[in-house]
């Protein structure tokens, strides 16, 4: 059993959330030229298990877990600003 298989049999818990240990390498586009950033992947339902809201845009959404839809990052305050100048 795995954890899609948790999440799709769960009666009890209103939200359910998973995310990887490890720190992962990603590719960073969209700005001036590409970087690798560390980061971790998480599930729809992560943030909020944890009871949490990012202060802008959105969290995961179930279709963001389908791997033929482009993918989605949820930022850390950081990294918007020195990145994207916190626009």
């Amino acid at each position: 059993m795995d954890f899609a298989d948790y999440r799709a049999q769960n009666h009890v818990f209103t939200h359910l959330g998973a995310y990887g240990i490890a720190d992962n390498l990603f590719n960073l586009t969209g700005t001036e030229k590409p970087e690798q950033v560390k980061g971790t992947l998480a599930t729809y339902g992560f943030f909020e298990a944890l009871g949490v809201r990012p202060l802008f845009g959105r969290s995961f959404l179930p279709s963001d877990e389908h791997v033929k839809e482009p993918q989605v990052i949820v930022l850390g305050n950081r990294m918007w600003k020195e990145h994207f100048g916190g626009d």
